[in-house]
């Protein structure tokens, strides 16, 4: 409890009610409201896909007739989960071997990979690949998702241009969804660092990265604050590291203008 009660100190929000944008937080299962969407994808998912089935259905997104997107989401439990909640479910991916997935039949065979019974017939699977366009019309989606994926697209020019192609294909008033790895304590120096794990670090994103790729898009902005994590330390026995870098997940909410 020692970490669950520095975490609720005078400098972080209540967490009766989770903030959107946020980094990931493990005592977010304490709280019921927050953690029937983590049951509801239990036991195939994690704390990122949660939180942004979490946001979705705060922000209204979760309706009959809503029409949503993944972007380079894989075969994951909430692309199928969702077939059950809204109108259309699309998917876009590599489904290749480059993958590691082992899911480059997704395309053709979908129902292959779904973990429980689901409306196959509004699921729609393309492949795609970071720094081309998404293969959809303008304002298409109620909603556009991503999970720890933003990260790998390569140049920042890819993931410039995925926020791009996010406001392309949403809706006015649409909402982009998307988790990431942010940086929150450098204690090495980089140049210290073997391969892989500097390829790897080299990928995620510092506060300041982040902030220049939420301003790269004008037509999207954030629903709320972002909780940075002041308190990071404080938490640390939960977060990833790499080599003295300490890491964790984040979501960002935008909703089109």
């Amino acid at each position: 409890m020692r970490l669950a009660q520095e975490w609720r100190g005078d400098s972080t929000p209540s967490l009766t009610q989770p903030p959107l944008n946020t980094v990931a937080n493990p005592f977010y299962l304490e709280i019921p409201e927050w953690k029937k969407y983590y049951d509801a994808l239990a036991p195939t998912e994690s704390w990122q896909h949660a939180h942004i089935l979490y946001g979705l259905d705060k922000l209204g997104c979760i309706t009959p007739e809503s029409r949503g997107l993944g972007l380079a989401c894989a075969h994951e439990s909430l692309l199928y989960y969702l077939t059950n909640q809204v109108a259309s479910v699309a998917g876009i991916d590599v489904y290749d071997d480059r993958s590691g997935y082992n899911d480059k039949e997704m395309p053709d065979d979908p129902a292959r990979f779904a973990p429980f019974e689901c409306r196959l017939d509004r699921l729609e699977i393309k492949r795609w690949e970071a720094g081309e366009k998404f293969p959809f019309e303008d304002a298409t989606f109620d909603f556009v998702w991503s999970v720890s994926s933003l990260e790998h697209f390569g140049a920042w020019k890819n993931k410039v241009l995925a926020l791009s192609e996010a406001a392309r294909v949403l809706k006015k008033g649409g909402v982009l969804a998307f988790t990431t790895e942010l940086i929150v304590s450098r204690r090495t120096y980089l140049g210290q660092l073997k391969l892989p794990q500097f390829q790897i670090l080299k990928e995620y994103f510092t506060r300041s990265d982040m902030e220049k790729l939420l301003g790269s898009v004008p037509r999207l902005e954030l629903v709320d604050g972002i909780q940075w994590a002041a308190d990071a330390e404080a938490i640390s026995e939960n977060a990833l590291h790499i080599h003295g870098f300490l890491y964790l997940p984040i979501a960002i909410f935008l909703r089109k203008r």
